[in-house]
């Protein structure tokens, strides 16, 4: 991206040729690489393995990567796991799970993600905000 940015995708699926066949169908593989789901690597979130093939492809080290996900339990509980960031995209449906909004279904109050967001629009400034906390 124009930010120095790399945009990866991995999903919990189980069928590795649906998410290929998506990311496809949506015109969005220019825009991520890799495109991995656990029925093809083997392990699902959060299990801090399932990010090891984005950290070898990109040649990165964990603490420099922020992991965008809508699951508390999956998502930013895998990233904290593997040393990573997380920003929580708190969608619709996650926002109406008890807790005030914050809880995602079956995960603890404890997962705390670095950033949260209502909109995906407001993950670029949310970016920027974690790389100044970071510098």
């Amino acid at each position: 991206s124009g930010r120095g940015l790399r945009l990866g995708l991995f999903s919990n699926a189980t069928h590795d040729p649906f998410i290929q066949n998506v990311v496809d169908r949506l015109g969005l593989r220019p825009f991520l690489d890799p495109v991995l789901s656990s029925g093809g690597v083997g392990v699902r979130k959060p299990d801090p393995a399932a990010f090891d093939p984005c950290l070898a492809a990109w040649s990165l080290p964990a603490g420099s990567v922020v992991v965008v996900g809508d699951s508390l339990e999956h998502d930013a509980q895998g990233a904290h796991r593997a040393g990573m960031r997380a920003v929580w995209y708190r969608s619709s449906k996650n926002a109406r799970q008890e807790g005030g909004g914050y809880g995602d279904e079956g995960a603890p109050d404890r997962i705390r993600p670095e950033a949260i967001i209502d909109r995906l629009g407001d993950l670029p400034a949310r970016l920027d905000l974690l790389s100044s906390l970071q510098d």
